[in-house]
C-alpha cells in the first residue's frame, strides 16, 4: 500500500508542476503527468486514489486539448 501512495503522490506532484508552470514549459510537462497516471492506473487500477486520478487526467487531457488545437 505504501508503494501505491507513493506512485499516485509522484503522480500528483507531476500534475501540480505541470499545471502550474509557465507556458512555455507547461505542454512537455502535462504529457509528462499525463505518462505517470497511465502507469498509475496500469499498476493500480482498483487503487482508492482512482476517482481523484481520473479527475486529474480530465484537467491534463484538456489543458493538452487546448496546446493540439493551437497548432
Amino acid at each position: 500500500e505504501l508503494r501505491e501512495d507513493a506512485f499516485f503522490y509522484k503522480f500528483e506532484a507531476a500534475y501540480q508542476q505541470a499545471t502550474n508552470s509557465v507556458e512555455f514549459k507547461k505542454k512537455v510537462r502535462l504529457e509528462q503527468a499525463k505518462e505517470f497516471y497511465d502507469a498509475f492506473i496500469k499498476a493500480y487500477p482498483s487503487s482508492k486514489y482512482v476517482s481523484q486520478a481520473v479527475l486529474m487526467a480530465d484537467v491534463i487531457d484538456q489543458l493538452l486539448k487546448n496546446y493540439n488545437t493551437k497548432s
